[in-house]
């Protein structure tokens, strides 16, 4: 390894410290698990994400479609994107409370 002031040889790689190390891997796994925002993959791959997606989820077609568009057809972060909409809607307000059933009439007109 070379000292500080020595000239670093071609195939001698460097340390980095922990930290950077760490936020260099997050930046390099983001970048591979967001995929290519710029290009849609072939038809046959495409078709093939939303079957796995529809698969996964029950959700449709389009469905599938939209989430995997949205986060670039990597499918997992579309499958992960699903369910946290879904939960949100599925944990909405909850509906107004019904009144209780009215209590019958006694038969002889008095009460019980």
């Amino acid at each position: 390894m070379a000292r500080r002031g020595q000239k670093v040889e071609a195939n001698e790689t460097r340390r980095l410290p922990p930290k950077a190390f760490q936020a260099r891997h997050a930046a390099a796994a983001a970048e591979m698990a967001a995929g290519d925002a710029t290009h849609a993959p072939p038809a046959a791959e495409a078709q093939s994400l939303v079957e796995s997606f529809c698969a996964v989820t029950s959700a449709t077609p389009d469905e599938a479609a939209f989430f995997l568009e949205g986060h670039n057809w990597a499918l997992e972060a579309a499958v992960r994107s699903f369910y946290d909409n879904t939960e949100v809607d599925a944990d909405g307000p909850d509906p107004a409370p019904q009144p209780p059933p009215p209590v019958p009439a006694a038969v002889d007109g008095a009460d019980s």
